[in-house]
Parts: C-alpha cells; sequence; structure tokens
C-alpha cells in the first residue's frame, strides 16, 4: 500500500506541473494552431486515460492480477527514477517557459530553446 500511496503522490505532482504550467501558456498570443475538432478530441481521451488508469490502479483491486511481485528495493528502484523523472518534467517545463503548449502552436515571440536540458537532448520532455 505504501508505493501505491508515493506513486499517488508523484503523480499528483505530475499533474500539478502540467496545470500551472498551462495556466501560464494561455496567456501567450497564439499565431499559428493546428487545434482541430479531432485534437481536442484526441486530447480529452487521453486526458480521461491518463487519470482513469492510475486511479483505478490505485483504489480498485482491478488491476491487481496484473502484479509482477516485484521485490521492494526493486519498487524504490522504480519509485526514485519516477521522481528524477518528475524533476526533469518540472525543469523542462520551467526551461520551455512561455514557448510550452499542449498541441503544435506558434506562439507571439516563439523561439527554438538550445539552453537547459535542450542543450543535451531534443525532446527532454519524452524522457
Amino acid at each position: 500500500m505504501i508505493f501505491k500511496i508515493i506513486f499517488m503522490i508523484l503523480w499528483l505532482g505530475n499533474g500539478l506541473v502540467r496545470m500551472l504550467h498551462k495556466l501560464r501558456y494561455k496567456k501567450i498570443e497564439i499565431i499559428k494552431s493546428n487545434n482541430t475538432k479531432r485534437e481536442k478530441f484526441l486530447g480529452v481521451i487521453v486526458g480521461i486515460g491518463l487519470m482513469l488508469m492510475p486511479m483505478m490502479y490505485i483504489f480498485t483491486p482491478w488491476l491487481d492480477s496484473f502484479d509482477m511481485g516485484l521485490p521492494d528495493p526493486v519498487r524504490w528502484i522504480g519509485i526514485t527514477g519516477f521522481g528524477f523523472g518528475l524533476i526533469l518534467f518540472w525543469r523542462v517545463h520551467k526551461t520551455l517557459g512561455e514557448n510550452w503548449s499542449p498541441i503544435l502552436e506558434i506562439r507571439r515571440n516563439h523561439k527554438l530553446i538550445t539552453d537547459g536540458p535542450y542543450k543535451y537532448v531534443r525532446h527532454p520532455m519524452y524522457t
């Protein structure tokens, strides 16, 4: 149960990072966007899946049959990796600043980011 609680905290941290940047990005003028009805629909479907599956894992026994029974040290390694990933996720969003958007968009004063994590990796958010 402790691993489910820690997973939930890290998962909520991930959502918090994304939510804070979504609020900021809406203030920047959009020059060009590919935000079609299809994009919006697919975004909603993905969003539901990203919320529903972790909730099912945390609050129901429905996915327990898929439990691999990993030993605790391996689980702690996974939690540590998730934590480092969350820090990288936050850093990438911070580096992008006003250039971040959830879909493909060109914004006012848009520029190519080549510092921070982008100095070493082209798409560090995928990491």
